[in-house]
């Protein structure tokens, strides 16, 4: 289960924070992480090729385009990197406006 391999890491940044910190945001940060380390070596692509391709500096934008490509590597198993890049940066775009 997906809680039970992060507890003892999470548990220890969560007492770092200060105590009126968002935690309902740090737990949900956490967990996204969690589940794209978990699933990215599904993906052809890397945090840093989205990064490129979308203009997108280190941040929660990047893993909200990286659950994107997922979705479009599901949809598309057979698009070689630049070509789910390509997809990506359409959809990216579409979603923006």
């Amino acid at each position: 289960m997906l809680v039970a391999r992060y507890r003892v890491r999470w548990a220890k940044a969560l007492e770092k924070l200060a105590h009126d910190a968002d935690f309902d945001r740090e737990i949900r940060l956490r967990a996204e992480w969690a589940l794209l380390a978990d699933t990215s070596g599904a993906l052809i692509v890397s945090a840093s090729d989205v990064m490129e391709a979308l203009g997108l500096s280190p941040g929660p934008q990047v893993a909200r385009a990286l659950r994107l490509a997922q979705v479009l590597r599901e949809f598309h198993p057979d698009d070689s990197a630049e070509q789910l890049l390509q997809r990506l940066s359409v959809q990216w775009a579409a979603v923006r406006q």
